[in-house]
This record gives C-alpha cells, structure tokens and sequence, in this order.
C-alpha cells in the first residue's frame, strides 16, 4: 500500500468514528465510512447485512447533530492530510505527552463543556503546530505574555 492510500484509509476511518457517534436523519451518509461487512465494528452497516435491528437501540447513546457543528472544523484539522502523513512513522508519544493526557487534564466533573473544548483546541494547537503558536493563542484572548514565557515557548520548540 502506498502512503497516499495509507493516509485516504486513516481519515476515513477518523471520519467514520467521528460521524457514526453523531445522531443523523441520514443514516445512509452517517455511515458511509463506516466498514460494509458483515463482522464490522458498525452496528448499522452489521444490522444491513445480516437484517437484523441490533443499532436501534443505540441511537439514543449518540451524540446530539449540534456536536457535528461544534467538532468539524477540529476533526477537518485532524485528519489533515500533512497531518496523518506524520502518523505513518508509526512513533509513539509519551502519555505526559499526548493529546489525551492534555485535554483530560482538564477535570471534566468540575468544568463545563466550554473549557473541555477549549482544552482540546490548545492541545491541538500545540501538537500540530508547536508551542510558539500558544503565544498567538494567549495574544488573542487577552492573556499577557511576559518575555520569559515566548523564550520558554521558542525554546521547547526547538528541542
């Protein structure tokens, strides 16, 4: 497999995980990423091969189709294709390090949904663009950058 068919098959199983925990009229293109066989992780394309009415169930454990609004410009950016490109090395990052383990720093019992999305935005910043663009972040919403934080920030990027 090529790297060009390699990235077209990571966003499209990205955009399957994202669409099919989305509440949709259109079940057709909610699913349309999702595996077409019979032993698919995917209830509905599961429940279309072998007639049976398991997802039925399930449509109440998705997410409203407000979330599809309030995510899409953030899931574009991560199933970029520069972006992907990246995770054919097959590298490994340290759990202090992920994205994961930046946006659950965040505690979720004591913040609302704002500052979760927030966290996720920053942590996206940070790993698709390094540190310094934090500074541009900070900038824009008001928070004072002093000199020793931009020369931490340039520092750790060049690392």
């Amino acid at each position: 497999m090529d790297e060009s068919e390699a990235i077209r098959i990571m966003k499209e199983k990205c955009l399957a995980a994202f669409l099919h925990n989305i509440r949709s009229k259109n079940r057709k293109q909610q699913h349309c990423y999702c595996l077409k066989t019979s032993d698919t992780w995917c209830s509905y394309q599961r429940d279309r091969l072998t007639n049976s009415n398991e997802d039925k169930n399930k449509e109440k454990l998705r997410l409203d189709p407000e979330f599809c609004k309030i995510l899409h410009s953030l899931i574009t950016k991560l199933t970029n294709e520069s972006l992907l490109r990246r995770c054919l090395r097959g590298v490994t990052q340290n759990a202090n390090e992920s994205l994961n383990g930046i946006v659950t720093f965040v505690d979720i019992k004591t913040h609302d949904f704002r500052s979760i999305r927030g966290a996720a935005a920053l942590a996206s910043l940070y790993f698709n663009s390094g540190r310094t663009l934090l500074a541009e972040f900070f900038e824009e919403t008001g928070i004072n950058i002093n000199s020793l934080l931009l020369s931490n920030l340039l520092s750790k990027d060049e690392k």
